[in-house]
């Protein structure tokens, strides 16, 4: 489980079911909050540099704790001129609904450091096993009910609109 897919589509979800009553958070915005999703996830980089020899693990690492990951935000809104408040919510949202999802996984090296810098301790629920596709269909079925919801409640309002 949350596998980027989950992560992507949850973040989706969230945005997509706030933009009934935010008006802002256009389909363009609700990519930015999916690029938070993701932002935890950057370190995973170290992955294929890994294999080419470049070790830089203990340098990204911080980027998959919640201040790091605040921090990566903060400098991605730095590239946006326009409305950077609501870029930065966005992208916070997106990193919360990854921060909300990862504790749920069962985790062999103790959990996430959550509270780091202010406690060292790892939290998890061990609920779910990271490999389970189970919680990826449910993500895939859910965002397609948000899907139909969102068109549907789009429709009603555009004829609202002309009456």
């Amino acid at each position: 489980m949350p596998d980027w897919i989950t992560h992507l589509l949850a973040a989706w979800m969230l945005c997509t079911i706030l933009s009934f009553k935010y008006k802002e958070i256009n389909p363009a915005y609700t990519v930015v909050c999916m690029a938070g999703a993701l932002i935890p996830d950057l370190f995973k980089i170290t992955i294929p540099l890994g294999s080419m020899g470049i070790k830089v693990e203990n340098f990204l690492m911080p980027v998959h704790l919640p201040i790091g990951s605040l921090i990566i935000a903060g400098i991605f809104t730095l590239f946006f001129k326009e409305k950077k408040k609501l870029v930065l919510s966005l992208l916070v949202l997106g990193v919360a609904t990854h921060y909300a999802l990862d504790p749920l996984l069962i985790n062999l090296n103790g959990g996430m450091k959550l509270l780091f810098p202010l406690s060292w301790n790892s939290w998890t629920l061990n609920i779910i096993p990271d490999d389970d596709l189970n919680i990826t269909i449910l993500a895939v079925g859910l965002a397609m009910v948000v899907y139909f919801v969102s068109v549907w409640f789009k429709k009603r309002n555009n004829a609202e609109i002309i009456n």
